[in-house]
């Protein structure tokens, strides 16, 4: 039997090797799919609709995992119900801006030198206490990776978002994943979100923004029962 492919659309850095201890975690009976964007393209939101796109007509059965920055992107392509998805997981994201005061910022984004903020602010925000020397490392050399102006314009995107018109057209099983020490998506943006989906369960993890990469094994637990609940559902009553 084909195993349930598990394609997970990464966040801001978009480098999709920072979530392999998350794929170890979810065992033999899935199949991890870690999706990268391109690191020297600036590309939006709708740019990336036909990118993810591609990657899910290779699978005949997936959940879709959307975390952060893709969030948005996964709501948009789940909500066009496209053939094989079985269920979505959302991780650390939002349906709309989680910060929508910085949009004043928005003049200052276009020249902001990403690669010259401190590893230490960034580990704060995106880690917090949970930050290990090998995941800051890795974390780093993700954004260094990337170009700066490529950042900045996912920056952008997301301090403009708002994909909330999507959320009641979405039909599949949804598990919601979120930090307890989250501090770039407030839990009033995540409550709201979560409120106005059709049909949502909702798991929350000891943890930071950055659940994939600092708390792999229990965020892939869950997701495995995600799936074999939808697997069970799928398969109907015998």
């Amino acid at each position: 039997m084909i195993k349930l492919a598990v394609i997970v659309l990464p966040g801001l850095d978009g480098v999709g090797g920072l979530r392999a201890r998350f794929a170890a975690e979810l065992g033999d009976s899935l199949e991890p799919v870690l999706v990268s964007f391109p690191r020297d393209e600036v590309l939006g939101y709708a740019d990336l609709i036909p990118v993810v796109e591609q990657v899910m007509a290779r699978h005949e059965r997936f959940i879709l995992l959307g975390e952060s920055f893709s969030g948005p992107l996964a709501l948009i392509l789940a909500a066009r119900n496209p053939k094989g998805l079985l269920g979505l997981v959302l991780c650390a994201t939002f349906s709309t801006s989680p910060r929508p005061g910085l949009r004043v910022f928005f003049p200052v984004i276009g020249s902001l030198p990403f690669h010259a903020i401190p590893g230490r602010v960034l580990s704060w925000l995106l880690l917090g206490k949970w930050a290990e020397p090998a995941g800051r490392a890795q974390l780093m050399a993700a954004l260094r990776s990337v170009k700066s102006q490529v950042l900045r314009k996912r920056a952008k995107e997301v301090m403009s978002i708002d994909v909330a018109a999507c959320l009641d057209q979405i039909s599949v099983p949804i598990l919601c994943l979120r930090g307890s020490a989250d501090r770039l998506v407030p839990i009033h943006v995540s409550k709201e979100m979560c409120e106005a989906l059709p049909s949502v369960s909702i798991f929350d993890v000891s943890g930071p923004h950055a659940l994939l990469q600092a708390m792999p094994k229990p965020c892939a637990m869950r997701v495995r029962n995600f799936a074999r609940e939808l697997s069970a559902r799928q398969a109907g009553p015998t």
